[in-house]
């Protein structure tokens, strides 16, 4: 995982949980414009990475994340660019 696309990625989930609340894989995909799988896959390091406040709902098909908000070890990450 590239760290810059990562620092993008934690940036669009920023933006949006600001604007709606809440993200989850669909709404990270379609503002940084990457596969679901990938979204998916940075929503999970973010949350083993302690950056976002992550809920895994189980499916009966599947699990799905929804990002509540980034942290304060997740804003801070964020800022130190």
């Amino acid at each position: 995982m590239e760290q810059e696309n990562y620092r993008t990625a934690l940036a669009a989930v920023q933006k949006i949980c600001a604007e709606k609340g809440e993200a989850d894989a669909a709404d990270l995909a379609k503002a940084v414009g990457l596969s679901s799988a990938t979204a998916e896959a940075y929503i999970r390091q973010m949350d083993e990475d302690s950056f976002a406040d992550v809920i895994e709902i189980d499916l009966c098909c599947g699990e799905e994340y929804i990002v509540k908000g980034l942290t304060e070890h997740g804003r801070a990450f964020l800022d130190n660019i």
